[in-house]
């Protein structure tokens, strides 16, 4: 029974190993740059449709709509000196501003599947293409072992402190062959021991 926590680590590793080839770190690196594209964008979108919804008087219109639906709340605001129509539009703002967030995501998230469309149909990139596959899969073995130790580590540490839950545990991990190994040679143990004791 054993074994079968190792077969699951090592499928993993295999797993890891073949989508770092295919992604490669080129690809990794794009992904993640055009998170952060894709999120400025979004929060600049957001804000740009604020302004427009600003512009054509959405905002005030929509913050008549909710005192309407809402009803006077002078009681609950009169510490912060706001009026119900205050504490209205700035509502209808927020709630506009999330709306134009989520527009301009849709849009930033069409534009990059047709520009991976463009990218997927170039050429090979040759010895590029190898050096970063072999990139990347160096960085999927590390997310895959770094997350592997840190669980093992913490399973370690509260074994150690006496978390009577965590022992079974314990002794699973330390009674398997690959598993086992990671678990007792794991550099986090020190680490998470010292700053949980």
């Amino acid at each position: 029974m054993y074994w079968l926590l190792d077969i699951i680590v090592v499928l993993l590793a295999v797993i890891a190993i073949i989508c770092g080839y295919r992604r490669g770190i080129l690809d990794m690196l794009a992904t993640t740059l055009s998170v952060v594209i894709l999120f400025a964008l979004a929060i600049a979108g957001g804000a740009g449709f604020l302004l427009l919804f600003y512009k054509l008087n959405v905002v005030d219109n929509f913050a008549y709509i909710l005192i309407n639906g809402l009803g006077e709340t002078n009681a609950i605001f009169n510490m912060f000196n706001m009026t119900s129509f205050d504490i209205c539009q700035l509502l209808s703002a927020l709630l506009l501003f999330i709306l134009g967030v989520i527009i301009s995501t849709i849009i930033c998230v069409l534009l990059a599947r047709l520009l991976r469309n463009v990218y997927d149909k170039l050429p090979d990139r040759g010895p590029v293409g190898v050096i970063s596959g072999i990139l990347g899969v160096l960085v999927y073995l590390v997310i895959l072992f770094g997350v592997l130790l840190a669980v093992f580590a913490v399973i370690n540490t509260l074994s150690a402190n006496g978390n009577e839950f965590f022992y079974g545990f314990d002794e699973f991990l330390r009674s398997c062959t690959i598993c086992g190994w990671l678990y007792e040679i794991n550099p986090l143990n020190a680490l998470f021991a010292s700053l949980f004791a």
